[in-house]
């Protein structure tokens, strides 16, 4: 197949049957740019050729190696490192695509290649590249740990916010870790708007006392807000008035509770407050008095 291709793009009828790899290689270094472009971008062309024109002085030609997703695992982890920027950026969108696919390869070591070349991708210098890997592995749970942890803890928020959001990967150590890290709201509301989080996690959240992430925890009904983290909560709710709607529409507080909400949020509020569902008829009742 190869052999019949050189010659149709170079103008001449197919190459001898007996064309060596050696000699399919000799007349790529000959006709390198129209015939190296149009290979580099073809599916099916065999992977030691690919492997070949990911070395090729033109990063134009390297771009749509990385591109190619017939290319073998060993060339995309040389273009991990490629000096061309457009060159890294194609290979990360490329293997963005795969990252769902990973745990189905065919041989545990083509998925190591493709591990290893999104550590390289997740290290990479340049922001674009690491928020394409940011993008692709945020929600997968076949990517190891500690590639997930960097980009979590990375230096630009809106990468480590994608991850620190929704990976399953991230347990409560590094949670709290990234909590006492994190220089910005951006990142701690991140963490604040996670499925689940545990008690200990919204602790370390309040303990930072940044309103919009707190104001985001309070809104996150699967966050697991202990008694007394609510208590160090409705301390200093009343002077801030972000945090009233998410505490007057939170699920499952007790009446103290909801009676002592109703002391500081507006009278609007309160009328949400005994309309929600599943409230009795005694506790509305005394809701309503308390907004007349």
């Amino acid at each position: 197949m190869l052999k019949a291709l050189i010659g149709r793009l170079l103008g001449r009828p197919a190459l001898p049957d007996r064309l060596s790899y050696e000699a399919a290689r000799e007349a790529l270094e000959r006709h390198s740019a129209r015939l190296h472009r149009d290979l580099a971008a073809r599916e099916g062309v065999e992977p030691e050729i690919l492997y070949f024109l990911a070395g090729d002085r033109d990063p134009e030609i390297r771009r749509r190696v990385a591109a190619n997703p017939s290319t073998p695992a060993k060339a995309d982890r040389r273009l991990a490192d490629d000096p061309d920027d457009g060159v890294r950026e194609e290979l990360a969108r490329k293997i963005a695509r795969l990252v769902p696919d990973l745990d189905a390869a065919a041989h545990a070591r083509i998925r190591d290649l493709a591990i290893e070349t999104l550590r390289r991708l997740a290290r990479d210098q340049l922001p674009r590249v690491r928020a394409i890997v940011a993008e692709a592995v945020k929600s997968a749970a076949n990517i190891p740990h500690d590639l997930v942890r960097r980009l979590a803890l990375d230096e630009d928020d809106r990468i480590a916010c994608a991850v620190v959001e929704y990976s399953p990967l991230l347990n409560d150590a590094d949670l709290k870790e990234i909590v006492d890290l994190a220089r910005v709201s951006e990142r701690l509301t991140a963490v604040a708007r996670r499925r689940g989080l545990s008690a200990a996690v919204c602790e370390a959240v309040i303990a930072r006392a940044d309103i919009g992430a707190v104001a985001a925890l309070i809104a996150n009904e699967t966050a697991e807000i202990g008694d007394r983290a609510l208590e160090t909560i409705l301390a200093k709710a009343a002077e801030i008035e972000a945090w009233h709607t998410p505490l007057a529409m939170r699920p499952n507080l007790s009446e103290r509770v909801l009676r002592r909400i109703a002391g500081f949020v507006s009278s609007a509020l309160i009328e949400r407050m005994a309309a929600r569902p599943g409230l009795d008829d005694a506790a509305a009742s005394a809701l309503k008095a308390a907004a007349r």
